[in-house]
């Protein structure tokens, strides 16, 4: 039976800004911190507190895989998905480890004892926390943005289709970081 477990999260594959970014988390079979749960039910506030707490601990180790909004443009959203999920994992795995990656995907080219799981972000805490160190890390890559391209409200929005951000693409027009394969609505 492994002693470690890599768990696997994606945050931005929805916005039209930005990159798609993913985390695995390398964790003791047993680990687990107070307080993680499903990103999305968690305050922004919680998600800082919790992603800087998941950064200091020493029993885990972490990966960030980013495909830019050109990488999603050129080989598409699922593509791009796939290949990142896949890079994180075999970034961490060792022999022996048991993987899961949130969702229903099919990959290829994955370990032994490596698998895909609906709502893993809901049950395993390595999956919970990629979730949270994720989003903060993506949000902070966005907020950052901002303040090259403060016209599209990236700080607040992080790349999702809100009402200004779509004034902004109106009178700006689409930016280097906007995926042009959406279909954007405006």
């Amino acid at each position: 039976m492994s002693e470690y477990i890599i768990g696997v999260d994606d945050v931005g594959s929805g916005p039209w800004a930005g990159p798609l970014v993913v985390c695995a988390v390398r964790a003791p079979i047993d680990w687990t911190m107070a307080g993680l749960k499903d990103s999305k039910q968690l305050s922004d506030k919680k998600l800082e507190q919790l992603s800087a707490l998941l950064l200091a601990d020493k029993a885990i180790q972490h990966v960030f895989i980013e495909k830019s909004n050109d990488v999603i443009d050129e080989k598409g959203l699922g593509q791009a998905s796939k290949e990142a999920y896949v890079e994180a994992m075999l970034a961490l795995y060792q022999p022996g480890d048991k993987g899961i990656i949130d969702g229903d995907i099919k990959l290829s080219s994955l370990p032994p004892n490596v698998s895909c799981m609906v709502k893993a972000d809901q049950q395993l805490p390595s999956v919970m926390a990629a979730a949270i160190i994720a989003k903060v890390y993506r949000d902070g890559l966005m907020t950052k943005l901002d303040e090259q391209f403060p016209m599209y409200n990236w700080k607040s929005n992080v790349g999702y289709g809100t009402k200004d951000h779509k004034e902004g693409i109106k009178k700006y027009g689409l930016s280097i970081h906007h995926r042009k394969s959406f279909k954007i609505k405006l």
